[in-house]
């Protein structure tokens, strides 16, 4: 999908934004940090919108899926009921068994269906009542609803799906925007930062490949508290490209995220209540979220007395 290649877009330009941020002097094709910065908060918005459309589309998928079972089950229930109902009239059997009973796609259980209902229509009572058929309360009246409800949901489906690929289409064209420029930026700070220096190495963090897997288990490699109410952390995990950084403080019932954070992989908090505080890590890159580390502990002095 779509969404990947501007999930690892938008990590990208986020280690893009950290190097025009930390380097006064670069300025890939003469964009400034606030620029970049547009640009990352652009993309974000893309990608908030196309999960968006997604899940919408999912769920109209899922919808219409349940919707096509339940119109070819009524078909099959039916079907199987007028032939038997109806064996002993010649004529009403000899049109029932001309109703096609092979349906597999939307249009082909739409056209049973309409050709199902047609025969109904045209049925004498069924024998021994002086009501049409009823299959399981479905009777003429209820299957022409279901007919039309079958085709409502059929188009709203297929006028999403259009929906979907449209705006997939103008969100690639984007990207390939995006990804041109930050390929660009890595020329251009590569050519300006030698090898060695702490400028290249804002460049050289700047990902250059998608993910081919997700994150390995994080871990916290030192946890610790420098001076009273701080916690510093650094973690690591195989294949991320970055972090959530989830904090339990000393009175709190749940883990909540308190940062994102690029690599290398560092956290400080000040202004911490003392006490023990609990910390886990995720690692993520574009292709999703990784095992979160085990949960290590960090005792937090109170600030001292003026």
């Amino acid at each position: 999908m779509i969404t990947d290649a501007v999930q690892f877009s938008v990590i990208r330009l986020r280690y893009l934004k950290v190097a025009v941020d930390a380097l006064p002097t670069f300025k890939p094709d003469g964009k400034t940090p606030e620029d970049v910065g547009n640009m990352l908060e652009n993309a974000i918005e893309a990608l908030s919108a196309g999960f968006s459309l997604e899940a919408q589309l999912n769920m109209a998928r899922g919808n219409f899926e349940s919707q096509h079972q339940s119109s070819h089950a009524a078909c099959v229930d039916v079907y199987a009921c007028m032939k038997s109902c109806y064996r002993g009239d010649a004529g009403a059997l000899a049109a029932i068994i001309r109703v096609a009973t092979e349906d597999r796609t939307p249009n082909e259980t739409f056209a049973r269906m309409q050709d199902l209902a047609a025969v109904w229509g045209n049925l004498p009572n069924a024998p021994g009542t002086d009501a049409p058929l009823a299959v399981r309360g479905i009777n003429p009246e209820v299957f022409s609803e279901m007919i039309a409800g079958f085709d409502v949901g059929w188009q709203a489906y297929t006028n999403l799906n259009a929906q979907v690929r449209t705006f997939e289409g103008a969100l690639r064209a984007q990207n390939d925007v995006w990804e041109d420029f930050v390929t660009a930026a890595l020329a251009q700070g590569r050519a300006n930062f030698p090898q060695g220096t702490e400028g290249r190495s804002y460049i050289d963090a700047i990902p250059t490949q998608p993910a081919s897997q997700p994150p390995g288990q994080a871990e916290i490699t030192v946890a610790t508290s420098p001076a009273p109410t701080a916690v510093h952390l650094e973690f690591t995990a195989p294949h991320a490209t970055s972090f959530q950084v989830w904090h339990k403080g000393p009175n709190d019932e749940d883990f909540s995220q308190v940062a994102d954070v690029l690599l290398p992989g560092v956290y400080d908090a000040v202004g911490l209540s003392g006490g023990e505080h609990e910390y886990k890590i995720i690692g993520e890159n574009s292709r999703g979220d990784g095992e979160a580390s085990p949960v290590t502990d960090v005792a937090v002095g109170l600030a001292l007395a003026a």
